[in-house]
């Protein structure tokens, strides 16, 4: 109950809950809490694995990963006796163990597990469409209209989460007025994922295919969000920012964010005409190491975009912090470093691929 949100970042959540129950982790602990100890043990065991788990949560820092190893194994130790303890109990009492009655046992748990499954599911269904119909109330005043959005939503997406969100984003744009315009903007996200589960091709003289380019820096850990209407015609899909220093500002003594990048593609409803890659440099602790990560993901976006090597002059101009523009056929291949106010605070630099 407490991962309820889990399902929406983990789309194997319920998958990985059902295999918890029959991994051989799951028999370790069954076989372990066939036989207890006395109670005073029991007690010690309960406070010392406690502490023992508090102390790995707190060292999951890297400058803590000779402790962390330290706990494990003690951690090992422990479940070690224990896993001892219970194997010499069965043994010495093997003839009076119902086989018939320990597989029951063992079982009701993985059955009980896979009854609560479908009740989980539908609450975690429930809370979502609660969230995002709470949210429609600022966009559609009229009482009617609302609920009316509300069936359509619920016969249209049923367990489709995703495009229950992305229904919800295109509402604070669209501002629907009547129950046709809410009809519509539900056809409208429909026919949009058919179209995404069979993009067109798109002529490479004119751009790339939205449904592909977004996903040009997936492989490389850049994955970004649906490709969608932002503002008049324009349309773009964005990655989160992903950090590149993370565990050096973890065990930093000053306080400072983490350098990070992050991924752009936009145009048109049907095909991208511009992919930008931007590095925010926030720290000159690992600037180096930044900048030629962030050049390893120019290379490849170039690679994916273009079938081509990336030009020397660009990879000059993103390690030496230069601007930089060159005109290829039809593209506009640029490289633009921008300061902020306080240069010893770090830059910014945007590379981009063009169609004109």
């Amino acid at each position: 109950m407490y991962n309820i949100s889990k399902p929406n970042t983990d789309k194997k959540y319920f998958k990985k809950i059902v295999l918890e129950t029959v991994t051989f982790s799951a028999i370790i602990e069954f076989i372990i809490g066939q036989h207890t100890f006395n109670i005073f043990i029991e007690i010690l065991l309960t406070a010392i694995g406690f502490f023992i788990g508090g102390l790995l949560l707190y060292s999951k820092e890297e400058k803590y990963k000779d402790v962390r190893k330290l706990l494990n194994i003690v951690t090992i130790i422990i479940a070690g006796i224990m896993l001892y303890y219970s194997l010499s109990k069965i043994i010495q009492n093997i003839i009076s163990i119902s086989i018939v009655e320990k597989a029951e046992e063992f079982s009701l748990s993985i059955i009980l597990t896979l009854c609560f499954i479908p009740f989980f599911y539908i609450l975690y269904l429930y809370m979502n469409y609660k969230s995002r119909f709470s949210a429609i109330k600022s966009i559609i005043k009229d009482d009617d209209i609302l609920l009316y959005a509300k069936k359509q939503a619920l016969l249209n997406f049923k367990d489709d989460k995703e495009s229950l969100v992305r229904w919800t984003n295109t509402l604070f744009l669209e501002e629907p007025k009547t129950k046709q315009d809410v009809k519509k903007s539900i056809n409208n996200i429909k026919e949009l994922k058919l179209v995404e589960q069979n993009p067109p091709n798109v002529d490479s003289n004119e751009g790339w295919s939205p449904h592909k380019s977004k996903d040009f820096l997936k492989d490389s850990g850049i994955a970004t969000g649906f490709y969608n209407k932002c503002y008049g015609d324009e349309w773009q899909a964005s990655s989160p920012y992903i950090e590149l220093n993370k565990d050096s500002i973890d065990n930093s003594e000053t306080y400072c964010m983490a350098d990070n990048v992050a991924y752009y593609v936009s145009g048109n409803s049907t095909i991208v005409i511009q992919l930008k890659l931007i590095l925010h440099i926030n720290s000159k602790n690992d600037e180096k190491l930044s900048v030629n990560k962030f050049h390893e993901y120019v290379k490849h976006l170039y690679r994916s975009a273009l079938d081509n090597d990336l030009p020397n002059a660009i990879t000059k101009a993103i390690i030496n912090g230069k601007s930089k523009n060159l005109k290829i056929s039809n593209k506009t291949i640029s490289v633009i470093k921008y300061d902020y106010v306080d240069r010893n605070k770090g830059y910014r630099i945007a590379f981009s691929i063009v169609h004109k």
